[in-house]
């Protein structure tokens, strides 16, 4: 075994352990990754190997130091101010670096981690609050309603779109974007998403006081006892069907959610929260110094994460030594009829109007060299994009629609295997 210890406030799923053994055996029953991965972590060996998400490229397994991976949950800690007891809930792979991450921050900071199996709608079925949580952008989406439950989020393994950022200003959850890689150990730097004071409330709103109809409870309880039937967990009699009443739980979240319906349903009633402060930089976690190579493209020093300079393929523009503002990716730019358009940037602007999942890329023309075309993931729709900012060279030339998106294993758009399909 190695010398990596189990932090003595920590606690996987509520559970305390004395010895590595004894963690590793309780996980076998939680998930394969999990078991595999823990093993290799309280291994002799002094690195962990890592298999990158493949977004970019072809998936690589990649070998980081773990007093590297210790190093960067403690700058997490420390930026966000979360120490030893924090409540954190895992529903992302610990295949990959972002899931393995949060299981090595909860041993090394003393925090109480539940881990679950990823799914697309994480907190559906939870009814408890956590400090702090990571998830990827699709799974942000589908939690809308639900991220109530969590103090502190942080959003990595995508590009959060303006809807979903729009979206974000009306929930009370700190919510950070994340910029990393599996070669950086995570994120090394963050952009706040929201930034909420508090506007005048009533008391009542304040404690989401705010009653359900009896319809409303009662087709809450009509649910729950027939998921609790179909599991055989009910008290029912089966001669009257009574059933036992709602836990507080149930009934406080279910407040919750008829409260921030009404709220968002009535567009004149003034915003419980107000949005300021934001702009679209990333600042850096301690310990980590940045600069740019003659292609404008990130460069990173963290000596704390990584033995070598990062250089990386995303344009950026710098504002600070700890500021940096992220355009795009370097191998994506297209070059139409010599105009340098950066797809993130147009597609940033196009998801105002797109509620689906899409890309903008270039294919050959004879013309132009490069034409730009908009592929869309889903039915053919009419898209209107007069109202947008956007000058007639990123206006997409052609428009594309595909049943469905090729993806990685952690559901990121392959585009230019997807891209492949138009032929």
């Amino acid at each position: 075994m190695s010398n990596f210890s189990i932090h003595s406030s920590f606690l996987l799923n509520g559970e305390a352990f004395e010895t590595p053994l004894e963690l590793i055996s309780y996980s076998e029953g939680i998930s394969d990754d999990l078991y595999w991965f823990l093993q290799e972590w309280f291994s002799d060996s002094e690195t962990l190997i890592v298999q990158t998400s493949g977004s970019t490229g072809t998936p690589k397994l990649v070998a980081i130091k773990k007093e590297f991976m210790e190093n960067s949950a403690k700058a997490t800690s420390s930026f966000l101010k979360l120490g030893a007891e924090t409540k954190a809930l895992c529903c992302l792979s610990t295949q990959y670096i972002a899931g393995k991450m949060m299981v090595i921050r909860a041993l090394t900071l003393g925090w109480e981690l539940d881990v679950m199996e990823p799914n697309g709608n994480p907190l559906e079925d939870i009814f408890e609050s956590y400090d702090f949580c990571a998830m990827v952008p699709m799974q942000v989406k589908a939690s809308l309603w639900d991220l109530h439950l969590v103090k502190k989020l942080l959003i990595g393994g995508g590009v959060v779109s303006e809807g979903l950022q729009e979206a974000l200003q009306n929930v009370s959850t700190q919510c950070f974007a994340s910029y990393g890689m599996t070669e950086t150990v995570s994120h090394i730097a963050v952009k706040k998403l929201n930034c909420f004071a508090e506007s005048t409330l009533s008391s009542s709103e304040q404690h989401i006081s705010t009653s359900l109809d009896d319809q409303e409870v009662e087709k809450i309880q009509l649910e729950v006892f027939e998921r609790s039937r179909e599991a055989g967990l009910t008290n029912s009699n089966e001669n009257n069907n009574i059933f036992t009443p709602l836990d507080d739980q149930r009934i406080n979240k279910a407040q919750i959610k008829v409260f921030e319906r009404s709220r968002e349903a009535d567009p004149k009633k003034e915003s419980t929260f107000r949005r300021e402060g934001l702009n679209s930089h990333y600042v850096l976690l301690p310990n980590i110094t940045i600069s740019q190579d003659n292609r404008d493209c990130l460069i990173i020093n963290a000596p704390l994460l990584s033995e070598e300079e990062v250089v990386t393929n995303d344009i950026v523009k710098i504002h600070s030594e700890t500021e940096f503002e992220w355009l795009g990716r370097f191998d994506n730019v297209i070059n139409s009829g010599g105009v340098k358009l950066h797809p993130e940037q147009i597609e940033k602007e196009l998801s105002k109007v797109i509620g689906q999942r899409f890309f903008v890329a270039g294919i050959k023309d004879e013309t132009l060299g490069e034409k730009l075309i908009l592929i869309v993931e889903g039915e053919n729709t009419d898209l209107n994009f007069t109202q947008l900012n956007l000058s007639k060279y990123e206006l997409p030339k052609e428009i594309y629609f595909l049943p469905q998106f090729i993806e990685t294993k952690t559901n990121k758009i392959q585009r230019q295997q997807t891209l492949a399909l138009l032929n």
